[in-house]
């Protein structure tokens, strides 16, 4: 669920951020970081899903996994890794080969745009020569 979904779930419940953190006995901010997915607390966790109805999986799958999710091994994070890092051109050869166009990727949200030595991809610059900005 988008933290947003959550506030207002809790909202609906009756209840607020600040009546979450007396009941769990944690600080007001350990709240927030846990609705926005900053930090787990499975105490927090267990007290919203239970206040709002909801199973745990279905307000943070990316804890607790789901089976339509895609959980990636080591050696697939560092194919994802390597294919951020590349230049617009190796990357376009990469969907080619995979048999995904340049096209398709824009779709679908995988945007490729190179200006110069520089290129923007989903929204973030960084320097072909060097490794993506953090």
């Amino acid at each position: 669920m988008h933290p947003a979904e959550i506030k207002a779930a809790l909202t609906i419940a009756g209840y607020k951020q600040t009546d979450v953190a007396r009941e769990c006995g944690v600080a007001p901010t350990t709240i927030g970081a846990v609705i926005n997915g900053r930090s787990r607390s499975e105490k927090v966790e267990n007290w919203i899903a239970e206040k709002i109805r909801r199973p745990v999986v279905a307000i943070w799958p990316q804890w607790y996994g789901q089976e339509t999710e895609l959980v990636l091994d080591e050696t697939e994070r560092s194919l994802v890794r390597a294919f951020r890092e590349a230049s617009p051109a190796s990357q376009a050869t990469a969907l080619k080969a995979v048999g995904i166009s340049a096209q398709t990727a824009a779709a679908t949200g995988e945007r490729i745009v190179s200006t110069g030595s520089h290129a923007r991809i989903a929204g973030r610059d960084f320097h072909e020569d060097s490794a993506r900005k953090k």
